[in-house]
This record gives C-alpha cells, sequence and structure tokens, in this order.
C-alpha cells in the first residue's frame, strides 16, 4: 500500500512538473529547462515534451513496480527518493514562474 502511495505522489508531482515547466517555456523559452533531454524535446514541440514526459514516468514507474518483486524495501526507498526529488523540482519550478510572472514571452514586445 505504502508502495502505491508513493508511486502515486510521484506520478502526482511528475505531471505537477509537466505543468510548471510548460508555463516557465511559454513565458521564457524552451532553453530555460535544465534538462538536456526535456529541452531537446521542448525545441522540437510542446506536444512532443508531453509524450516525453509521459513516457519517462510510465519507465521509472514500471522499473520500481518491477524491482518491488526483487526487494520493496529498495523500491520504496527509491520512490520515497523521488518523492524528495520531485518536491524540490516543483518548489524550484514555482519559484521561477513567481519570478517570471508578468514577463512577456521573449520574442514578444
Amino acid at each position: 500500500m505504502l508502495l502505491i502511495l508513493l508511486a502515486l505522489g510521484v506520478a502526482i508531482l511528475w505531471m505537477i512538473d509537466l505543468m510548471e515547466t510548460l508555463i516557465v517555456v511559454s513565458r521564457l523559452d524552451y532553453t530555460a529547462e535544465l534538462n538536456p533531454v526535456a529541452r531537446f524535446m521542448l525545441k522540437k514541440s510542446r506536444e512532443d515534451f508531453i509524450l516525453f514526459k509521459l513516457v519517462d514516468l510510465v519507465v521509472v514507474l514500471t522499473i520500481v513496480f518491477l524491482l518491488k518483486f526483487e526487494s520493496e524495501r529498495m523500491a520504496t526507498s527509491l520512490l520515497m527518493s523521488f518523492l524528495v526529488i520531485y518536491v524540490g523540482v516543483v518548489v524550484h519550478n514555482f519559484k521561477v514562474i513567481k519570478k517570471v510572472s508578468g514577463r512577456k514571452k521573449l520574442n514578444q514586445k
């Protein structure tokens, strides 16, 4: 049960990160993304980025649930680590959004 709750928490934070990233990119541009793979996907299109984030989440959660059969403790620890990391990411993104709120998109005058 704990594993499912942690996975749900990670998935929610992952989606919040996706939405926050799209907000930041709409106010600045794709170069604001720090992750080089995500930045590349954003450069291609928003749809590619969204698909990348969803596939990434599914792959990570699948690996964790497969790991559960080997060591539930390790799978739980991994999800707790992801949860802590994504709390930090979401808080960071929120601070960036707050900082850039009110700014026009770079290519607008």
